[in-house]
């Protein structure tokens, strides 16, 4: 299983096997679990500090350059 997190302001979790498509949450059979911080404080607390330690890893680059619109193709016009 693939799974994939939704924490909201450290208080709520959900992880589970469904991506956010029409197919996945109401034609696949996949699995979720829903927790809060009245629940599984201590697993939360977990999960937001490892998304934080791997956030802050990721290396930060400047973003790509933008092609002058002048370089870029032009639009085609398609008729019938």
């Amino acid at each position: 299983m693939r799974e994939k997190i939704l924490l909201t302001d450290n208080t709520a979790l959900i992880i589970g096997s469904q991506n956010l498509t029409t197919t996945s949450l109401l034609e696949n059979r996949e699995l979720s679990l829903a927790l809060d911080t009245a629940i599984a404080p201590d697993l939360i607390a977990a999960v937001e500090s490892t998304f934080d330690a791997d956030f802050a890893a990721v290396p930060r680059s400047s973003p790509p350059a933008r092609t002058p619109p002048s370089s870029r193709p032009s639009s085609v016009t398609l008729r019938r």
